[in-house]
Order: structure tokens, then sequence, then C-alpha cells
């Protein structure tokens, strides 16, 4: 009996990608992808595995907002990120949802600057939801990723 299969060593589903070739050879590429390896010299660095781009992933809420909304930064962190809520509205309920829809994390807060952290949540991507007076202002995605 005899079983034939085929098997790809390096396989990922990507956003794009390439081959390039010039005089001094020739390289592939791929967009979309975690890294696993870098190298640096002086010349420049190279990433070498998957790779991931993060994209600041805001879902604004219309409703009576102040005039300068709130701020997240960053978005994809494996612990701290920094919080800013406006000044002239006074306190803030802000409310964290795990990637099930579960409130996680509810604090009542007041306008400036908060550092808040991820530490203690698995890894997933969450809903940071802001609201003052009637209603949502604003949610943000914030993206809990892994220790390294």
């Amino acid at each position: 009996m005899s079983l034939c299969a085929q098997s790809h060593a390096q396989e990922a589903v990507v956003c794009t990608g390439g081959n390039a070739n010039g005089s001094s050879g020739s390289i592939s590429f791929s967009v979309g992808q975690i890294a696993d390896d870098a190298h640096f010299d002086s010349d420049g660095s190279l990433s070498e595995g998957v790779q991931q781009a993060y994209p600041d992933l805001t879902t604004t809420v219309h409703s009576k907002a102040p005039a300068e909304a709130a701020q997240v930064f960053p978005t994809a962190t494996n612990d701290k990120f920094n919080l800013v809520l406006p000044a002239g509205v006074g306190v803030w309920s802000v409310q964290l949802y795990d990637p099930h829809g579960r409130l996680a994390r509810k604090s009542v807060l007041p306008e400036g600057i908060h550092v808040l952290s991820l530490q203690p949540f698995a890894e997933g991507h969450y809903k940071l939801r802001i609201e003052h007076g009637n209603g949502p202002i604003q949610t943000f995605s914030l993206i809990r990723i892994a220790n390294r």
C-alpha cells in the first residue's frame, strides 16, 4: 500500500506578498504575518517569520459628545495602554468587554490621562466603551497580545 501526501513547510494566509529578483539575489515577501525573529546590521533590519500590522481600530458612536474625543493608545499591547478622557465633562464611565462580549471590567474615571492594564486578561480582541451622561460616546478596539 502506498500513501502520498503533499506538504508545505511554510504556509500562511496573508494580505499580500510577492517575489523580487535583482542582480544580487532574490527575495520572497508577505505582508500580514507575525514576526518570529529579527536581524539588525548597519544596512538595515530583517524580520523573519510571520508579521502582523495592528491598525488603529476606533468606532465612534454619534451622540452629544464633547468637542474633543477620547483617545486610546497603543491599541495592541501585552500590558498597559493610555486612555485620555477630555476635560470639561467631569466623570466618565469606562467598560471593558472581553472577546466573548462579556463585561470584564467597569470603572468610573475623571477627565485626564489614565494608564490602564490588560495584564490580568487573556490574549484576544477587547472592546473599550467610553460613556458619559445618556449613552456611549466612543468604542475602541484593543488587542491583548502575548508576552514575549
